[in-house]
């Protein structure tokens, strides 16, 4: 989960979150400008987009729910995307 490493490393290593994310969209769109020909792909799965769905993993494997519980959160690399 890129949120965890983003705190991990400003709490550890002090690199700060926009720092953070601002190299990993970077990485990202370097990716997809190397590889134009996996263009729908990336349409497909967009690592952009303004919202991304978010699951409770851990509550539903401690709660044993059978329900899956998606949250839809503000995506921090939208700001980023040049």
């Amino acid at each position: 989960n890129l949120s965890e490493l983003a705190l991990f490393l400003a709490e550890h290593f002090s690199l700060p979150e926009e720092q953070f994310w601002c190299m990993t969209a970077g990485c990202i769109e370097a990716y997809q400008t190397r590889f134009p020909e996996l263009k729908e792909r990336f349409n497909i799965f967009d690592l952009f987009a303004d919202t991304v769905a978010v699951e409770a993993h851990t509550k539903r494997r401690l709660q044993s729910e059978k329900i899956q519980r998606i949250n839809r959160v503000t995506n921090p690399l939208t700001q980023f995307r040049k």
